[in-house]
């Protein structure tokens, strides 16, 4: 199983209520990464928005959430002074 197919059964993809994009958060190797997860065109499949598995042995699934499920109020960048 590739790094792609562990994090998708992770997920359990099947059982998801609504079919939208995701942001996945993903640990790989020694790297933390943000992707995302959307439905195919065609709605019969899922897509990586870029090729975020390089052969890593140890990757695991930190957390996901639907896009649309991100509440953000204002501004939460952190500035330099």
């Amino acid at each position: 199983m590739n790094g792609y197919e562990k994090i998708e059964n992770a997920l359990n993809l099947d059982k998801i209520a609504c079919i939208e994009k995701l942001l996945v958060i993903i640990r790989c190797g020694d790297f933390i990464v943000h992707c995302t997860l959307g439905p195919n065109e065609d709605f019969d499949g899922w897509v990586w928005n870029y090729d975020w598995w390089e052969g890593e042995e140890n990757v695991e699934l930190i957390g996901a959430i639907a896009i649309n499920d991100i509440k953000i109020e204002g501004n939460q960048l952190k500035y330099r002074e």
